[in-house]
């Protein structure tokens, strides 16, 4: 079997290192790595060990990200097209962040994706028929301008962006809650979580609709974080919509919407300690997120040993 991890880092080098250590396995992974333009790569690369470095790629090219604007987008798609162009068909490739951890051994992962082939780990609901919470067709209807003009003072940044998507909604310039593609056809749009895990031919199915059809591109580059959003609108929209999680119902949240990872989310993500090892481990979930060097060392320490255990 042939793993690829796709991983968005922006700080902690070393988590990031212990994260490819942990779940590098030989002759099995493959790491494509971007890192965001605004941060030192070198401090990144230096951390990597001896034992993984062959596995792991960098992206050369590297955009600078700015949370819930279309530069995420940007580089999921360049660590999509690395992996796709590399000559491994790979079996499963999972999206991952710096700051996840495995809760799950190696051979545990590897043996849970043999058993499930064809399932598509990602979780979706439609949006386009979501209106409660109200906030929920805002993030499509309103245009969100948050990769540009490029200001480096966040607070007028967020200031300017507020005042252009308020405004421009005032005065009624918005946008449909619905992609009309280069045919004319309606498509609704789906939400879900930025981590997932997608078999091979779905992923160049998906890339193949981003690179072919323009309406994607445009419509979710004025979205709010379109990261959660145009692969899973691509998904299902697809024939692998059957293997996909979808969710009907009530909004779930971002936590509801994330299949193999267990978050904790308020006004942001919760980082762990080891007092919240058993959590963690009796959640059933195969990643957390997120965890930091420094502060979540110790449960690190301790998930290590259970995973070794699993083996």
């Amino acid at each position: 079997m042939k793993i690829a991890y796709l991983v968005a880092a922006h700080t902690d080098p070393k988590q990031l290192s212990r994260l490819l250590s942990a779940l590098y396995m030989q002759d099995v992974t493959t790491f494509f790595i971007h890192i965001d333009k605004k941060a030192d790569e070198t401090l990144f690369k230096r951390c990597i060990t001896k034992q993984i470095k062959e596995s792991v790629f960098f992206m050369k090219h590297r955009v600078a990200v700015n949370w819930g604007g279309y530069s995420q987008c940007e580089y999921q798609w360049l660590l999509i097209q690395a992996c796709l162009s590399s000559k491994i068909k790979f079996d499963r490739i999972f999206f991952l962040s710096g700051l996840d951890y495995p809760l799950w051994s190696n051979r545990k992962i590897m043996d849970y994706m043999k058993s499930n082939p064809t399932k598509e780990y990602i979780k979706g609901m439609n949006l386009t028929n979501c209106y409660k919470p109200d906030k929920m067709q805002t993030r499509v209807c309103l245009y969100h301008y948050r990769d540009f003009p490029i200001i480096s003072n966040k607070r007028i940044r967020r200031l300017i962006y507020g005042i252009v998507r308020e405004g421009l909604g005032f005065i009624g310039i918005t946008k449909l809650n619905y992609i009309l593609n280069a045919d004319r056809c309606r498509t609704d749009v789906f939400c879900g979580s930025s981590w997932w895990c997608l078999t091979y031919d779905c992923l160049s199915y998906v890339y193949d609709e981003y690179k072919n059809d323009k309406c994607y591109r445009s419509y979710f580059k004025t979205a709010l974080a379109p990261d959660e959003l145009m692969i899973q609108t691509i998904v299902f929209n697809s024939p692998y919509s059957k293997n996909a999680i979808l969710h009907e119902g009530a909004y779930p949240g971002l936590v509801g919407l994330t299949p193999l990872h267990y978050i904790e989310y308020t006004s942001s993500i919760a980082v762990y300690t080891e007092k919240d090892l058993e959590k963690l481990v009796n959640s059933g979930k195969m990643f957390c997120r997120k965890v930091q060097s420094g502060v979540s060392d110790m449960l690190m320490d301790m998930i290590d040993m259970k995973r070794l255990l699993d083996e």
